[in-house]
């Protein structure tokens, strides 16, 4: 159980944007970096009814169709903030177990900024 605490705890203090997302869309998990990334507080995120809401539009939604299907597990695609501004993320999808449930890992970073270095940043 401590290493669950505490690479949990990690996560969410991590500067680069997690989430936990279901293999509907549905975020069931994020930490304040994906809020900050997004515009949205962790409740909003949790309260929409598909988190694919967050794509902008029908390459993204592709690529976390892809993704799930284990065909395209990173690359690029653009977030929909929830001031409607549009950012260009880079993503990495990973299947993981989570609430005894197959679910995903979601990470995300802007595109252009290599993530050790916004690491070392904050």
């Amino acid at each position: 159980m401590v290493h669950e605490t505490l690479l949990g705890e990690a996560l969410l203090n991590a500067p680069l944007a997690a989430a936990v997302a279901m293999d509907d869309g549905r975020y069931i998990a994020c930490n304040a970096a994906f809020c900050a990334l997004t515009g949205y507080t962790r409740d909003q995120v949790l309260g929409l009814t598909r988190g694919l809401e967050l794509s902008a539009g029908a390459q993204e939604r592709k690529n976390f169709r892809d993704a799930v299907a284990g065909k395209r597990v990173f690359g690029q695609g653009t977030l929909r903030c929830k001031d409607g501004s549009l950012v260009r993320t880079n993503y990495w999808m990973l299947r993981t177990r989570a609430a005894q449930a197959e679910n995903y890992l979601v990470l995300l970073w802007p595109a252009g900024e290599h993530p050790k270095r916004r690491a070392l940043a904050s």
